[in-house]
């Protein structure tokens, strides 16, 4: 990503893609470029092979909470002037499923923005994207 925030373009990833594929631009582009690192599985990418790190399957997985956080903020980390900061906390668990929420905060200049990732019940994945004030 180079320029400013204003100046970057995605194109709009999250949902079921599209023949036409809508651009997004600016703060919502990034969060769509992040989002994208983060349900791509590391290696899928053939030209890009250090791209991406699935977190859902991280979650689903054995992968120490620790780990997931460390492996989530360094993929963040891989767009340009891009800090991160991670969090998980248990939202639910009991011996058939586990419900986790994942926040990580987004730094680039000025601007902060916070994306969340839920995962329910091992299978389902809402993401929900909003600029933190």
């Amino acid at each position: 990503m180079s320029g400013t925030l204003e100046e970057t373009k995605a194109i709009w990833c999250l949902g079921d893609f599209k023949k036409n594929m809508p651009w997004a631009t600016g703060g919502t582009a990034l969060l769509h470029r992040v989002a994208n690192r983060l349900v791509t599985p590391f290696g899928r990418v053939p030209w890009w092979p250090n791209y991406g790190f699935d977190v859902r399957a991280a979650l689903m997985s054995n992968m120490p909470p620790a780990r997931v956080i460390a492996r989530t903020i360094q993929e963040c980390e891989k767009e340009e002037n891009v800090t991160a900061d991670c969090t998980i906390e248990t939202v639910s668990s009991d011996r058939f499923t586990r419900r986790w929420k994942l926040t990580i905060t987004l730094f680039l200049s000025s601007e902060t923005f916070t994306f969340t990732m839920s995962i329910s019940d091992a299978a389902k994945t809402l993401i929900a994207l909003q600029k933190a004030a």
